[in-house]
């Protein structure tokens, strides 16, 4: 077997699970809040969840409302143009094997134009007087071709080590807009716990952008383990709403004494204005208590 067969093969083997895992990010739902999802009776814990008021639920840990697809989505990591989709807790996997693909397509690429931008370079440096126009133009093109791979190549592995470093650290690109989140993210746990929370448990299927139920990433979308920052954030928690409780518990208690002691009072002052509204008709206390004096001057007048 001859080396060139050995390059075609290895090409399309990689452009094929470059187009599956393109297919697969486009395709694939990213994962949505299920209905009436948080909705418990009894819950103590509802002050802690947040509300979507535009699609009307809990949204569970991780999980953000996009604009543009409308609706909330799990572990949301931002929605992606080039595929037309959210990438989110079900299809991150297929987002990140992508990148991946597309990294070693053009890299493939940038390797099999070498040979051919240094005889261009060659013979435009041999021939930079000959004045022939279409020589020059075709060998310019190859180079401009080779220009842009080498581009597609430093950006596309620049976004790829981006996207592993934050499944490394169990983290999305909306998480990372405030900057003290790597300093209190309690999601971050093991290396492997991370990344088998994206690239699920399978081996196997860590390299291959195919459906199969032990390949998809490890949990729900709704619910994640949490290291030590987040049992200090829940006991922090339950803290505060328990000397909140205690608050309004001596709040509630200290108006029943007000309203004890001043009980006598208010009960005088409505004997008073039954009094007054019998002596001068029904239209002297208004919704103040003032008196109002209009039937008195009428019969004064009389």
């Amino acid at each position: 077997m001859s080396f060139s067969i050995i390059r075609l093969f290895f090409f399309h083997i990689v452009f094929i699970l470059l187009i599956s895992s393109f297919y697969l990010t486009s395709r694939t739902n990213p994962g949505s809040i299920p209905l009436y999802w948080g909705f418990y009776i009894g819950d103590q814990d509802y002050k802690k969840k947040r509300y979507c008021l535009l699609c009307q639920v809990f949204k569970p840990d991780r999980a953000h409302h996009c604009s543009i697809c409308n609706t909330c989505v799990l572990n949301m990591d931002h929605h992606c143009p080039w595929v037309n989709n959210c990438i989110g807790f079900y299809n991150r996997k297929f987002f990140i094997q992508l990148l991946f693909y597309f990294f070693l397509s053009v890299l493939y690429l940038d390797i099999i134009y070498i040979p051919h931008t240094y005889n261009s370079i060659l013979k435009l440096y041999k021939n930079r007087f000959s004045g022939k126009i279409l020589f020059i133009l075709y060998h310019f093109f190859i180079l401009l071709n080779h220009g842009i791979t080498l581009t597609l190549t430093y950006l596309d592995f620049e976004f790829f080590k981006f996207h592993l470093k934050l499944v490394f650290k169990n983290c999305t690109t909306i998480e990372t807009l405030d900057p003290e989140f790597e300093k209190k993210n309690k999601f971050n746990l093991s290396l492997k716990e991370n990344w088998e929370q994206v690239m699920g448990s399978d081996k196997l299927f860590w390299f291959i952008p195919f459906i199969n139920d032990s390949g998809y990433p490890k949990g729900d979308g709704l619910t994640w383990p949490v290291n030590e920052l987040g049992d200090e954030f829940n006991d922090n928690f339950n803290k505060k709403d328990l000397e909140k409780n205690k608050s309004d518990s001596s709040f509630n208690t200290n108006n029943k004494i007000k309203a004890g002691v001043y009980g006598s009072s208010s009960t005088a002052y409505e004997s008073n204005n039954n009094v007054i509204r019998k002596n001068l008709g029904n239209n002297v206390i208004n919704d103040t208590g003032t008196k109002v004096i209009e039937m008195a001057e009428k019969n004064e007048s009389k």
